[in-house]
């Protein structure tokens, strides 16, 4: 089974990186009581954007607005079919149905405690993903990514200072010379980099802190 929280870039070569857990989008179920008295029903992001641009596109003023709380998108779109099929026999057209506004907001409101509902668990599995992701798969996936190979590994002469210099002096070459890569191809190579230089190095505070720097910029926000 595919891991979420790992994706590999195989057109880079080596690269690997994580796939924070992402929040789940939200949207609502709105009714607006359109000027030709008919009430459209559909699902959005963003109420007051749609609303202007529904009543752009129909030339028609928008007399008065209700939506739904917010809840995830999927929910939300599966939610906005139901209601469809409630007013299917008054449908004029697509969206468009011939009924009173109060009808479309008692309807919409009778939904309340379900909206409720998909939002907390949402929310719930959202918050296990990200304990899961920072507390247990993190750590692990750091300490086994980036176990030196201290046994196998010819004996590094150099001090850990000068490694550590080296390293901000290479990634500062490797910023020069990357000026038609993205930003996020060169954060990928620059913690590749660090993790390099970490495999060189014998257990310790220096060691552990090119890690977490590596990590860091691999999840995009420090997580220690």
């Amino acid at each position: 089974m595919e891991n979420p929280f790992l994706k590999s870039d195989f057109g880079k070569g080596t690269i690997m990186y994580l796939n924070k857990p992402c929040a789940p989008t939200l949207a609502c179920v709105y009714a607006f009581e359109m000027g030709d008295s008919t009430v459209k029903i559909g699902v959005t992001q963003d109420v007051e954007d749609r609303a202007k641009n529904v009543s752009r596109a129909k030339c028609q003023d928008i007399l008065r607005v209700h939506n739904t709380p917010f809840a995830p998108y999927r929910f939300m779109t599966k939610l906005e079919k139901r209601c469809h099929a409630a007013f299917a026999d008054r449908r004029v057209r697509g969206e468009y149905f011939n009924i009173t506004f109060e009808e479309a907001c008692a309807e919409l409101d009778s939904h309340a405690d379900e909206i409720a509902d998909a939002l907390y668990d949402a929310d719930q599995q959202f918050l296990d993903r990200i304990d899961y992701y920072y507390n247990e798969f993190l750590p692990k996936f750091i300490e086994t990514y980036c176990k030196a190979e201290t046994d196998a590994a010819k004996p590094f002469e150099k001090s850990t200072a000068e490694i550590i210099r080296e390293v901000k002096e290479s990634q500062a070459k490797l910023l020069a010379s990357t000026q038609n890569l993205t930003s996020t191809e060169i954060t990928f190579l620059r913690a590749e980099k660090l993790i390099e230089v970490a495999k060189m190095l014998e257990p310790s505070i220096e060691r552990r802190q090119i890690l977490l720097q590596a990590a860091n910029l691999l999840c995009g926000k420090n997580i220690f």
